[in-house]
């Protein structure tokens, strides 16, 4: 149930951010639309994957899932992001990607100092936050996505410990626990900076290549290792420098295993 709580979240934020991406290499904007059916698109494919699994308990899952879509936002709305770069111009991104703005096709014309972030800077981040502020109008909830990603990486975290037959559940929360409420992670949770979102992610990518590399859960390491470099490439430059080494380091090890198949995948 942990694991697929955290393909759950992942599947959820993917398709947000392809389904908004897609919008607007048509033309469109962001829509009132896109979370509620990213919503039933994600439900849908992990309830799949999950019954292949055999989940004993589908119906915990669900409203687990629907737990944390509620829970998260509600505890970003609670607090003011007060950071400088948060409110200048990742803030003004969202507000003006709600308001119609569509950075595939329109440039922003000079606006204070902040217009040149706008057009040129990855917006993963800003994508997705900007679907949440559309439904919501509430601008604190949009930044939830840290949130999200902090919950996505210890559910991840916590489902590849256990099974570890050595390690004791407690031991297992403990350690999920630690990585995923790191330092950076933590204190830029209620803010709209990306470095937080850019530690999660690579957590993720990371638990990811382990399943990869253990051989197990396929179709979900697969995933899950697209996705995270999906978001890690399009939320900030820097993302790119640090996916290579993690890519490169796991066909190293893949290498080393002999397993040419999985190698070529």
């Amino acid at each position: 149930i942990s694991q697929w709580l955290s393909f759950f979240l992942l599947v959820f934020v993917f398709s947000v951010y392809v389904i908004a991406s897609v919008g607007f290499f048509v033309g469109l904007s962001v829509s009132v639309a896109i979370l509620p059916l990213a919503c039933l698109l994600s439900l849908s494919l992990t309830l799949f994957f999950a019954r292949k699994e055999k989940i004993k308990s589908p119906q915990l899952l669900i409203l687990l899932a629907f737990a944390l879509l509620f829970i998260c936002p509600l505890i970003s709305d609670l607090f003011y992001d007060v950071t400088f770069d948060g409110q200048a111009y990742h803030q003004s991104a969202v507000i003006r990607m709600s308001q119609g703005w569509n950075p595939f096709h329109e440039k922003l014309l000079a606006q204070g100092s902040n217009s040149i972030w706008n057009n040129h800077y990855p917006k993963f981040a800003e994508v997705f936050e900007a679907c949440v502020y559309k439904l919501t109008r509430r601008i604190e909830m949009a930044k939830c996505l840290n949130i999200f990603l902090i919950v996505a990486s210890f559910l991840m975290g916590l489902g590849v410990l256990l099974r570890k037959e050595s390690l004791s559940l407690q031991r297992s929360v403990l350690y999920s626990f630690l990585l995923a409420a790191n330092p950076v992670s933590v204190y830029q949770s209620l803010s709209f900076y990306v470095d937080g979102i850019l530690a999660s992610l690579l957590l993720i990518l990371l638990w990811a290549v382990l399943l990869f590399i253990k051989g197990e859960e396929k179709i979900y390491s697969y995933f899950v290792f697209f996705a995270a470099i999906c978001f890690l490439i399009n939320v900030k430059f820097t993302g790119l420098v640090f996916v290579l080494p993690v890519i490169l380091g796991s066909l190293l090890l893949l290498l080393l295993q002999r397993k040419t198949q999985d190698l070529f995948k």
